[in-house]
């Protein structure tokens, strides 16, 4: 039943920030772009309970940071590992 209710919860808040991004007129690559310095940030509070979420959070996303939009959950997948390197 936990099961059902996380991927509804998922795809209500994709659904539901997708929808408010295209009202306001925003780009949900702008606010992807932050998801990683403010997962970061919020990894440095210390706060109980969120260092492992946070860094599962960090590491699924560095991986492809230039293709991935963890808004709305999609991913080109043209690259596994970030290289500052490579365009």
């Amino acid at each position: 039943m936990q099961t059902i209710v996380n991927l509804w919860r998922g795809l209500f808040h994709r659904t539901y920030i997708a929808r408010y991004l295209n009202c306001i007129g925003r780009d949900p690559d702008e606010i992807t772009a932050w998801m990683i310095p403010v997962a970061a940030g919020r990894l440095k509070e210390g706060i109980p309970g969120e260092q492992e979420p946070l860094l599962g959070f960090i590491q699924s996303n560095l991986h492809c940071k230039s293709c991935c939009n963890a808004i709305t959950g999609s991913c080109l997948g043209r690259s596994r590992v970030l290289d500052p390197w490579r365009a």
